[in-house]
Order: C-alpha cells, then structure tokens, then sequence
C-alpha cells in the first residue's frame, strides 16, 4: 500500500499528471510574480523589470545554476555580461541565482 501522502496520478507520463505538475509550478509562478510586481524598482529600466518576471517564469521559480528552487531573500538576479563591459537588461543575458552561487560568481579570490 502506497503511503498516505502519496498521490499516484502525479507523473509525468500522463496527461492528468503533467497537468497537475503545472498547475502546481504556476501558483508558484503566481505567487513570485505577485512579489515582483509590488516590488518593482523606479529607477531599473522597463525592460529589465519586465524581464525579471518573464526570467522568473522561464526558470520555474528554480536557479539557472544549482536549479533549486528559490525564495525570496536568497535570489539575485545576475546580468551573465555586465553593464560595464557592454551588457544590457535583455532576457537572454540575465539568470537568476541563489545568493551564495552569486558570491561565486563574482568571486575575486581564486584556489591554488
């Protein structure tokens, strides 16, 4: 006998399932897009707003690196080229992270 928590119709093989699976990933979604929407920074550009919400979605709520999921408070967005080398705010050069993956990141310090 499966344990009680269990729920059989959640697999990815099935219709019913994957659509369970989804439903469950968009309250997520629904819940850090909320978030960020009340915490949207004046003086960031629209584009880069915009795409903190579509990043967000397009990641699952889980980090780009480590693909954990994220809360807020241990998220940071990340520009893969920076600003002052010529970056921008476009979607395909941004990646959330967890907080600690972007103190590696950045990391100066190198071992050996």
């Amino acid at each position: 006998m499966p344990p009680m928590n269990f729920k059989q119709y959640i697999c990815n093989y099935t219709i019913e399932g994957r659509k369970y699976i989804h439903d469950k990933l968009n309250e997520m979604n629904t819940w850090y897009i909320q978030y960020l929407l009340k915490n949207i920074r004046p003086k960031e550009s629209i584009e880069l707003n915009d795409n903190k919400i579509s990043l967000l979605v397009g990641q699952n709520g889980k980090g780009g690196v480590t693909k954990e999921l994220l809360m807020i408070g241990d998220m940071e967005l990340h520009h893969k080229i920076p600003k002052y080398k010529g970056g921008n705010d476009s979607y395909t050069n941004l990646i959330y992270v967890k907080k600690d993956v972007h103190r590696l990141i950045h990391e100066q310090n190198t071992i050996g």
